[in-house]
């Protein structure tokens, strides 16, 4: 709790320094998926310092910052730290308090790790939602190599989760599984892409795989999928520097979801404040 604190005090004092090496960083974004259906509006504010580079593709760089999220079943709110020492290494860590608003299918409780909670299951459920509290810890490694215009990453999640519902096991959304209170989730995702450039903009196509474990009750979904992908190279004017992308592809392996199609479609922007 001290190192939150102490961490929040930092975001609200750092820009107040009349020579501040801190770049004041402003962040929206709205995720749509398909299997499971659902939407998400994010929100973030943090500081940014680079450590070496340029400003717009730093070589290093340091981040600290604050993060809001909402769906129609729940919500959360935390602090992060992300760090590149360098550019093949992006690490993560972030603490959120979650609110579940009783509806929408959070949060629900299921008898045991063996229970359906795919889409009918969750249905037949609708009304036994608990309005109740819940936090998660995650940490993110993400490397990355080129070669030429091909990019090559992973993105590595490792997440702690706590529930104060009924139990004894819940459904959480994110990763479409069931969890015990304080469980452990671990998502992999690995991307090759195809980079491309349009003046302004930088676009990545390719293919994806994705594997997530639920430790306790030992569930295991894995998908593949294609990628398209578009950033715009520096910021400017209202629009900020904006990106996108969608995911489309199919699950492999998953208790509830085996051969469905599944999608995941995203849009944002960010804006810098030097």
């Amino acid at each position: 709790m001290r190192i939150l604190t102490s961490l929040l005090a930092l975001l609200v004092l750092a820009p107040l320094g009349a020579q501040s090496p801190w770049s004041q960083e402003l962040d929206l974004d709205t995720f749509v998926s398909k299997a499971p259906d659902g939407l998400q509006l994010n929100g973030a504010y943090s500081l940014r310092k680079v450590l070496s580079g340029a400003q717009a593709d730093p070589f290093a760089y340091v981040q600290v910052g604050a993060v809001v999220a909402t769906t129609p079943a729940y919500g959360f709110g935390g602090l992060f730290v992300e760090a590149q020492p360098a550019p093949f290494l992006v690490l993560r860590a972030e603490r959120s308090a979650l609110r579940f608003f009783g509806t929408a299918g959070c949060l629900l409780s299921f008898p045991t790790a063996s229970a359906p909670f795919g889409d009918d299951a969750v249905k037949a459920r609708k009304g036994q939602e608990e309005r109740t509290n819940g936090a998660r810890t995650l940490l993110q490694a993400t490397p990355q190599v080129r070669f030429g215009q091909v990019v090559l990453r992973h993105q590595a999640t490792f997440g702690w989760w706590q529930f104060s519902g009924r139990g004894p096991w819940f459904y959480e959304y994110e990763n479409d599984t069931l969890l015990h209170d304080h469980d452990r989730t671990s998502d992999q995702q690995s991307f090759a892409l195809w980079e491309s450039d349009w003046g302004s903009l930088k676009s990545y196509c390719g293919g994806t795989f994705q594997v997530t474990r639920a430790s306790d009750a030992g569930l295991e979904r894995r998908r593949i999928g294609l990628v398209l992908s578009f950033e715009a190279k520096e910021s400017g004017g209202r629009w900020g520097q904006p990106r996108g992308g969608l995911i489309i592809g199919r699950n492999q392996t998953d208790p509830n979801r085996k051969g469905e199609l599944y999608a995941t479609c995203s849009l944002g922007t960010s804006w810098t404040i030097r």
